[in-house]
């Protein structure tokens, strides 16, 4: 596949979620902040790599100076083959199985969106209300989920 057209159509989808999600996550911002004013949120969107891209809301306490605390709403878009993306709400603070494999706790997920289209995109708009409450969940609570919390997220299909 051509990097090139590959990375102008990552730029279009990039484009159309900032368009969209930005200001959102802006006013989501504000309307949390006045519900838990001693959070801190900040709207991010930056290139991870030339097939990846990251958008969304960090937040976490804002007296806290440790990584664990805080965690963030974000959108994932990669151009591997085709554009794909899903949205994650998870704790910077990952942990280890007894295998000793390392995982992230997630508060919500999208489902994946392969070889995104106008109505794909919808259809990711559609389920950003689950990801809100998963935001709001982590707020609320202040640490990561327990394991119940995480068996009870995959079950109502908060996470897959």
């Amino acid at each position: 596949m051509n990097s090139n057209i590959t990375s102008n159509s990552l730029d279009k989808v990039v484009n159309a979620l900032e368009s969209k999600l930005i200001p959102e996550l802006e006013n989501k911002a504000i309307q949390l902040k006045k519900r838990f004013p001693n959070s801190i949120f900040e709207t991010a969107s930056y290139r991870v790599a030339n097939e990846v891209h990251t958008l969304g809301l960090r937040c976490g306490p804002s007296k806290s100076t440790s990584r664990k605390d805080r965690f963030s709403l974000h959108v994932n878009v990669f151009c591997t083959n085709g554009i794909s993306l899903r949205g994650f709400v998870g704790w910077n603070d990952s942990y280890t199985d007894s295998a000793g494999s390392g995982h992230t706790y997630y508060e919500a997920m999208t489902k994946s969106y392969e070889n995104v289209t106008k109505a794909s995109l919808n259809g990711f708009y559609g389920e950003l209300p689950n990801l809100y409450a998963g935001l709001t969940r982590a707020l609320r609570r202040g640490h990561p989920p327990s394991r119940l919390e995480r068996f009870w997220n995959r079950l109502t299909h908060r996470c897959d």
